[in-house]
Order: C-alpha cells, then structure tokens, then sequence
C-alpha cells in the first residue's frame, strides 16, 4: 500500500508539472500569438500607409503628365507662331511654391515678352518700310504734266543727286511706274540736278531708256550741264541714240509737238490807261 500510495504521488506530481509545462507553453503560444497580431496589426497599417502613398505618388504623376502635356501643347503652338497662347494658370511667381506653377508661371511671362518683343519689331519694320516707300517715291518723283485723249499723256522724271546701282533701279521702275499709271507717251527725264555722269550712271540711264522704249514712251533728256557734257565726251560714252535737249523748257516743248500740240503766244490787249 506504502508502495502504490507513493506512485500514486509520483504520478499526481508529474501531473501536475506536466499541467504546468502544459500552462506554460499554451501562455507562451497566447503571448506569441498576441505578438503576432500585433505585427499584424502593424503590418496593415503599414500596408494602408503604402497604399496611400502608392495612391498619392499616382495622382501626383497624373498630374505631372497633364502638366507636361499642356506645357509641350504649349511650346507647340509658340512654335507654330501663336504667341497670343497662355497656359490656363494665373498668379504670381514670388506667391506659390509649387515648382510647375512656378515653371507655368515663368513661360506666360517668357511668351508675352516675346510676343511685345516681336510686336514691336513688326511695328518699327512696318515704319522703316514706310519710310523707304516714301523716301524711294520722293528720291524719283512722278510729276504729270498734261494729258491728250487718245494720244497719251506727258510726265516729268526729274533725277536729283548721286545715282547708285540701287537708286537706278528704283528710278527704272518708277519710271515704267509713272507710264502704266498715267498712260504717258512722253516721258522728260531731268538731269539737271545730277552733279556727275560716268560710264555707270550713263549705263544705268541707257537700260532705263530702254525700258521706257519697250513700254512705247519716247524720252527726253533734258538739263545736261557743260560739266556733264564735257565728261561724257571725254569718257567716250555714245549718246547719239538718245533724244538730249538743253533745258526742261525746250523738252517741254518737244514733247507738246510730239503729241501734235503747239506753243503759241497769246497775244492780250492792252489795257486803257484810266484818266487821272
């Protein structure tokens, strides 16, 4: 009995020990387990943090490409020449701290300075245009003088200055000018105020000659001085084929004849003497 009673205690110690380890094991299985729902825990609010992330690098590229793509739509039109084109943000650059607003910003106010920029040249280009027009037109006036219906009408081409390679150009074209727009048949080309003709000028005055020929006007030449005549004997230069006359007067007169007109002296009573 003595033997059965102490295996009976034995036996009841080893299980109560076996119950403890048993506790033991089963609250170190709760505590990892508690842990482990605590990683878990952690692991999906972690994971929340990523998605929000994840969610706001998303809306912050969607945004960076819509951007860009207004930018290159942008630099596409200026390139086209629309420099009116404005990205659609408003503000100031000194008042955001948003980098592409701020870029926005910057390339409104780039293309608004090129286009007052361009503006301005367009203006100051359209001026010295007008400029040159007035000063090609006033360089080789056009005077009309008289028109014969039917016949054509008389113009005066009177030159004043040094005449360049340029000017004579201008001056054949206003003169073929002068002979469409007015109809002219006779054309007087003054050379009083030409100070010096050389073998250039003498070139440049033969093909507008010419031209004037080709066009079915007859020219006059008219106010070659003894300073000139004197140069274009010595130069050599052959103006046999050229109508020349001493002064605009005697063109003048020689041009009326040529349309079948002539210059007759008007002969005026003279006027009593009232009695004092």
């Amino acid at each position: 009995m003595t033997t059965s009673y102490f295996l009976d205690r034995e036996l009841i110690l080893l299980g109560v020990v076996i119950a403890l380890g048993l506790l033991g094991a089963i609250g170190g299985l709760v505590r990892k387990n508690a842990e482990l729902r605590r990683m878990e825990e952690a692991l999906r609010a972690s994971n929340r943090e990523l998605e929000e992330a994840r969610r706001e690098v998303e809306r912050h590229n969607s945004r960076l490409q819509a951007v860009v793509r207004d930018y290159v739509a942008h630099m596409r039109e200026i390139e086209r020449g629309n420099l009116s084109a404005r990205l659609p943000i408003s503000g100031e650059v000194e008042d955001t701290d948003d980098p592409l607003l701020t870029l926005g910003l910057c390339l409104n106010r780039i293309t608004a300075s090129l286009q007052s920029a361009i503006e301005s040249e367009r203006a100051q280009r359209e001026i010295i245009e007008a400029q040159q027009q007035a000063i090609y037109e006033l360089s080789t006036p056009i005077i009309p003088l008289m028109e014969v219906p039917g016949t054509g009408s008389i113009i005066v081409v009177p030159l004043i200055g040094a005449i360049d390679s340029v000017r004579a150009r201008n001056v054949t074209r206003r003169i073929l000018e002068g002979i469409s727009d007015y109809n002219a048949s006779v054309v007087i080309l003054d050379i009083t105020g030409v100070p010096v003709v050389d073998s250039g000028v003498a070139g440049y005055l033969n093909r507008s000659i010419q031209a004037a020929r080709l066009k079915g006007a007859r020219v006059i030449v008219t106010g070659i001085s003894d300073a000139v005549a004197e140069t274009i004997i010595e130069l050599g230069i052959d103006w046999r084929g050229i109508e020349t006359l001493r002064d605009l007067q005697m063109g003048l007169v020689a041009a009326l004849n040529s349309l079948g007109l002539e210059v007759v002296r008007e002969e005026r009573p003279l006027l009593p003497i009232p009695a004092t």
